[in-house]
């Protein structure tokens, strides 16, 4: 059974309602010039797509899907699955937005794969990154692994506070030398300089 809707302008230029075997139903859409036939769905209230089995938007070919709103707000009982065959970009292009996951109550955030071997590269320029938490921050690895850094040997410093000193543990990278409890210049032929009193 089918229903068509057509222009004015052509018979060919038609909107197109079907329904099939056990009620799959089928909107489609026809320009006679070959072009874009577009499918606007405008609701003066709430636009509801509501599946028992799922809501599937995709297309026949890898061409883009856009979603535009002010807010969009995806709430899901069980899993949300993003994949992708190239890259997945949050917050790329031209907009200079914030990113914020899991603001709301306890949740926990997984990056990388369960089989440990996807790494994750993080590039905050000249921002930089923070880590904070009232609980712990954790760097571990496994056996044989190493944890590293400043990786590239430019010239930046490294500093580890203690509840009463500034510079508990001080690299110094630019006189490759390794401080204690000072950030005071040492000689230059002194790799490795422990400041304080003994007892």
């Amino acid at each position: 059974t089918h229903f068509i809707a057509r222009s004015s302008d052509h018979l060919l230029d038609y909107f197109k309602i079907s329904v099939g075997e056990s009620g799959a139903t089928t909107i489609a859409t026809n320009d006679y010039n070959a072009g874009v036939a577009n499918l606007t769905l405008d609701a003066d209230g709430t636009l509801i797509l509501d599946g028992s089995a799922g809501v599937n938007i995709g297309t026949g070919g890898y061409v883009p899907v856009d979603l535009n709103a002010t807010t969009l707000d995806i709430d899901a009982v069980g899993a949300i699955t993003i994949d992708s065959l190239t890259t997945i970009g949050i917050g790329v292009e031209d907009n200079d937005y914030n990113i914020s996951i899991g603001t709301q109550g306890q949740r926990l955030i997984y990056l990388g794969n369960s089989d440990g071997n996807t790494g994750i590269d993080v590039d905050a320029g000249a921002g930089g990154i923070v880590l904070d938490s009232t609980a712990h921050i954790r760097i571990g690895g496994g056996a044989g692994s190493e944890v590293v850094f400043n990786e590239a040997g430019v010239d930046v410093d490294f500093r580890v506070e203690t509840h009463n000193e500034t510079h508990a543990l001080f690299v110094d990278s630019g006189n490759d030398q390794v401080i204690f409890h000072s950030s005071s210049t040492v000689p230059t032929d002194v790799s490795f300089y422990v400041s304080g009193s003994t007892g």
